[in-house]
């Protein structure tokens, strides 16, 4: 029997990750649900005792790993979340009755997140969800009244038919905005979560295990981005090709550029 949710994590600091599993049985308690883990360093034997867990060793870009964790979910919805939160009471259950009351399989709900160090951030105002709130993304390409989502709830079969992520970007945030930007241009609505759903810490700039990250997003990914986006609007590219993945490397080589492939994230940071 297929679940309503599938919680998918693209994950290198497996430490985390039954503080969040834990989370999230407060956070969805209405549902049926799996989390699905995919990312270098094998998770917690603990965490692997639950039933409604899956975990994929991978050593892709986040991108690559997300598209191919895809493949994997069971669930008719798909959430995006990170591993450094944790998901607040009663969110996705909220998140999800709206959804099922209000929205078409066209509509995406922006789980909104709150972020900060030691996850000591406050809720973001709601113009913070809107594209031409940030400088980097007030281009001619991009809607003037388009919504953003870096952790979306949505149809996984829509999600499918637009062809996920464009997987030639080496960082989830790009993706999520080409992704979401295309759901707006197919006519789909992005609304917020009735309340934050993450709290999630943050690693300001190249600090801590941020620093490659930080090249991808901005060396890599800035340059194509605004080659999408910074003139006409791009209305040819509602649909990709959904197995775009498979022609990107699977080894993410901003992140481990070592010869050797390392075993766990301390050992990840000692060749950082």
């Amino acid at each position: 029997m297929s679940k309503q949710l599938s919680i998918l994590v693209p994950g290198i600091r497996p430490h985390n990750w039954i503080e969040l599993y834990n989370s999230s049985k407060g956070a969805c308690t209405k549902y049926d649900y799996e989390m699905v883990f995919i990312g270098p360093f094998d998770p917690p034997s603990e965490l692997m005792e639950n039933d409604n867990v899956k975990y994929f060793k991978d050593f892709s870009s986040v991108p690559v790993c997300m598209q191919k964790a895809t493949l994997e979910c069971e669930g008719e919805l798909i959430f995006h979340t990170v591993d450094d939160g944790i998901l607040e009471k009663h969110s996705i259950d909220m998140a999800i009755d709206y959804y099922n009351k209000y929205c078409s399989e066209k509509d995406v709900i922006n789980m909104r997140y709150k972020e900060g160090v030691d996850k000591g951030g406050q809720s973001m105002p709601l113009r913070y969800w809107k594209a031409w709130s940030h400088g980097d993304l007030r281009w001619p390409g991009i809607g003037q009244d388009w919504s953003i989502s870096l952790q979306p709830m949505m149809s996984l079969r829509y999600y499918k038919y637009l062809g996920g992520f464009d997987c030639s970007f080496e960082y989830s945030n790009h993706c999520h905005h080409d992704l979401i930007f295309r759901v707006q241009m197919d006519g789909g609505r992005v609304i917020n979560s009735p309340i934050d759903v993450c709290n999630a810490d943050h690693m300001p700039g190249v600090s801590g295990d941020h620093q490659p990250i930080f090249i991808a997003q901005h060396q890599h990914d800035d340059p194509k981005f605004f080659k999408l986006y910074g003139g006409a609007k791009p209305f040819d590219r509602i649909r990709i090709d959904y197995n775009n993945w498979k022609s990107c490397p699977q080894v993410w080589k901003t992140r481990f550029s070592k010869e050797r492939l390392p075993k766990s994230y301390e050992e990840m940071l000692e060749n950082e």
